[in-house]
Order: C-alpha cells, then sequence, then structure tokens
C-alpha cells in the first residue's frame, strides 16, 4: 500500500514537467485497487490511465522468464538461483489466490491492454484517442522485442 501513497507526488512531477506519459509500475491486484488508482488519476487530477495486464499460463515461458530475469533481478541480489526460483514460484501461488484479473465487464470505463503469454494473444479495452493508441503501440512493440530477443524465443 505504500506505493499508493507516492501516486499523488508522481501525478504532479508528469504535470509539472509535461510528460507524454509515465508508468506506475504496481501489483494492483484487486479491483478496488484499481479503483482507487483510477479515482486518484482520472477523478482527482483529470489525467488519462491505461492499465497493462500481463497474464501467463504457459509453463515453459514462466521458466524461461524466471531463468532469465527474474533470478537476476535486484529482488534476489546475492541469493541462490534455486531458494530464488522458489521464491518466485510462491509469488506465483500467492498472486493465484488473491488476483482479479481486469474485467471489461466490471471495470467498463477503464482503458486497459492484456497481454496473453507474451504477446500469444492481445486484447485492449476502451482505446481512445492518439495518445492511447501509440502508448498501446510502444507497450506491445517493446514488450514483443524483450521477448523475442530473449534466447527462450525460437526466432
Amino acid at each position: 500500500m505504500k506505493s499508493i501513497s507516492l501516486l499523488p507526488n508522481i501525478i504532479l512531477f508528469r504535470l509539472k514537467f509535461a510528460f507524454f506519459f509515465q508508468v506506475y509500475d504496481a501489483t494492483n491486484t484487486t479491483v478496488d485497487r484499481r479503483k482507487l488508482i483510477y479515482d486518484i488519476v482520472c477523478e482527482k487530477f483529470g489525467c488519462k490511465l491505461f492499465f497493462v495486464e500481463s497474464l501467463c499460463d504457459d509453463e515453459s515461458i514462466i521458466e524461461a522468464n524466471l531463468k532469465e530475469v527474474k533470478v537476476k533481478s535486484p529482488d534476489y541480489k546475492n541469493r541462490d538461483v534455486e531458494e530464488a526460483s522458489k521464491d518466485f514460484i510462491a509469488r506465483i501461488e500467492h498472486y493465484k489466490t488473491v488476483y482479479e484479473p481486469l474485467n471489461e465487464k466490471v471495470e467498463n470505463k477503464y482503458s486497459f491492454m492484456q497481454i496473453y503469454n507474451a504477446g500469444q494473444k492481445v486484447f485492449v479495452h476502451r482505446h481512445e484517442g492518439n495518445r492511447k493508441a501509440f502508448t498501446s503501440y510502444l507497450v506491445f512493440t517493446s514488450y514483443l522485442v524483450c521477448f523475442s530477443n530473449s534466447s527462450f524465443f525460437p526466432q
């Protein structure tokens, strides 16, 4: 919950320096949490908001991501690879019990993109205007470039 307290400062910084868009990277696991973010960003500050959700149930992608990215992240610095792997798998299992995916019926006023299994399928909801179109393009292409340059994806 600590990161949510920083959100107004992030928005004010963005407005002060006229940034095109700003990334607020957080695990927004519930409908209520996303509503809180929407209320702060859109209702309080009048900014536009675009959620990006990555969903993966392909074990081979998860395993490759674990080996190539997660165990090398700052979260696992100076930790044994096996220990880091077990911890990351435990995190996934935890999120399976509490995570509420974005839902176009329940969260119908939100703009969002869902990326399934590293780009196997992409769903965009309430795609409005040039900025969101450009942002969608940037997010999706950078996401694909990131994965296509990894050794676990066949060329």
